[in-house]
């Protein structure tokens, strides 16, 4: 039985967070003796709970993604705005930007898709919102809500991979104007 806090969550822990610094540092490719090296665990205890580097890097992805919280405000030029720097945060970290010029880099297919799947509930996060403002009558039921995310968070990416820096104030401000002219206009 585990405890949660207890020494699983502890390793658990430990491996996250070495895994990811490597990450950070450039390090896509690592090994599991640099990951025991770095973490202070067994190298033995890596390859038992995760015995494949897919799953290593699929719980680490997923953690980092973890990171990403979206609040539903019940209004969208709320949502949009809270939106916008939320991502400008998320995709300004050491990490997402290691994470995504490995993906613009041509990864392997394995990686690309383990990549997307870790992708998948933050995207979900954002498409909700756009649904829930639809479903207020905020935006018009013809768009959809991928499209919606695309015109959103490409320009964050875009700048924030170029600059590999924080989008300034002035274009997020005007990302998320782009964003609540989406909304009806009364």
């Amino acid at each position: 039985m585990k405890r949660p806090g207890g020494r699983s969550e502890l390793v658990r822990n430990s491996v996250m967070a070495a895994v990811l610094e490597n990450i950070r540092g450039g390090n896509f490719d690592f090994s599991y003796q640099e990951i025991a090296d770095h973490s202070g665990i067994n190298k033995t205890t890596l390859y038992r709970r995760w015995p494949d580097r897919n799953e290593l890097l699929r719980e680490a992805i997923g953690e980092h993604n973890a990171s990403f919280t979206l609040p539903d405000s019940q209004s969208w030029e709320k949502d949009v705005e809270a939106l916008v720097h939320e991502m400008a945060r998320f995709f300004s970290q050491p990490t997402e930007i290691a994470l995504n010029l490995v993906l613009f880099n041509n990864p392997p297919v394995k990686k690309k898709n383990l990549m997307m799947e870790q992708w998948g509930p933050v995207q979900e996060q954002v498409e909700q919102r756009v649904r829930n403002a639809q479903s207020r009558g905020e935006l018009p039921h013809h768009i959809e809500p991928p499209s919606v995310s695309l015109m959103l968070l490409s320009p964050l990416l875009v700048l924030t991979l170029m600059s590999r820096k924080r989008v300034d104030k002035k274009n997020i401000d005007q990302i998320i104007e782009l964003g609540q002219h989406l909304a009806h206009k009364n």
